[in-house]
């Protein structure tokens, strides 16, 4: 509850101020977004073609960003609410995506809205069946309409891969924006060149000016890393697969799921995860880099993906796990 009065109250100031909050900018389209929010100063920037917008497309999208607005850097966007990460995605965990709040919005003007208006009894029953449906959910649905109590831990290293993928996206949107300004204005990026060269093909002096082929880099990796995140979004669980021998392995199917390759030994493999960190951070680094591979990507790589990811846990002190084979 406390999540969502934030929001409205961030609705409430743009409502009362709309001239103070929101701005055009055609920027957003580059990067591939309808409206990107500064949480600072609670102001929204929006596509040049936003009035073109259905007016309910607009309210679920002002909806996404108000919870960006109104929890800053703790809510992101982590699984859009198409993608099968956003189904199994646990409960504490879900209030920290933006698209929940969105998904949520969407719920309730397609199954309670009407009722409220007509003033008629909601059946919970198929309330609870339309909103397994949509939202998933896991840990905040009873168990009586069908929804497992907890997820599965192969579905989640698939999440924690998609989660690497998009904040390589964020930095590189950040990093792209930060060269753009710095070309503008003939300055060089001085000590921060260390921040953008994961995503440049050539290290950089401390001196040295952004050049056209630093963009280009820039650019290129910023798209490649968008499409990764969606590949790995829509990624799903596919289960284990037997063979023969050897430790457990990886493939990802033209259908976008995930198998595990497994020996009989191994058949347990989702309970081995929950208990071996090391195990867990081999497979979601199998998982990254086979879905590098199906991308097809040039300048993005596994290893300069981790120096990204290292460089995002060391900003907040925290611990995170990849193999390198």
């Amino acid at each position: 509850m406390r999540s969502v009065r934030g929001i409205l109250k961030v609705i409430e100031t743009w409502v009362a101020a709309p001239q103070t909050y929101f701005r055009i900018n055609a920027w957003n389209k580059t990067f591939g977004r309808e409206a990107c929010t500064t949480p600072e100063n609670l102001r929204v920037l929006l596509a040049p073609d936003f009035t073109a917008m259905a007016p309910d497309v607009l309210a679920l999208t002002l909806v996404h960003e108000s919870a960006h607005a109104a929890k800053g850097q703790s809510v992101i966007d982590r699984a859009a609410r198409e993608s099968p990460s956003f189904k199994v995605m646990l409960g504490a965990l879900r209030l920290t995506n933006a698209y929940h709040y969105e998904a949520a919005a969407r719920a309730y003007a397609l199954f309670v809205r009407s009722h409220e208006t007509a003033r008629t009894l909601i059946n919970q029953v198929e309330l609870s069946k339309q909103l397994k449906d949509m939202m998933g959910n896991p840990e905040g649905i009873s168990a009586a309409v069908g929804i497992a109590s907890s997820p599965d831990p192969l579905a989640v290293l698939i999440q924690e891969a998609a989660q690497t993928a998009l904040h390589a996206r964020i930095q590189t949107e950040d990093m792209l924006m930060f060269l753009v300004n710095k070309a503008r204005h003939n300055l060089s990026p001085g000590d921060d060149w260390r921040f953008c060269e994961p995503m440049l093909r050539a290290p950089h002096s401390r001196g040295s000016l952004v050049q056209p082929r630093d963009m280009d880099d820039a650019d290129l990796f910023f798209r490649e890393t968008g499409r990764l995140h969606q590949g790995l979004q829509h990624l799903s669980n596919g289960g284990l697969v037997t063979k023969a021998a050897g430790a457990p392995s990886i493939s990802i199917t033209d259908s976008h799921t995930v198998r595990y390759h497994v020996t009989v030994t191994d058949s347990d493999l989702a309970t081995k995860v929950g208990a071996q960190p090391d195990l867990a951070a081999r497979l979601r680094g199998l998982i990254l880099k086979k879905a590098l591979e199906k991308e097809h990507v040039t300048l993005v790589t596994f290893e300069r993906l981790l120096g990204m990811w290292k460089m995002y846990l060391l900003a907040r002190s925290q611990l995170g796990g990849y193999a390198v084979e």
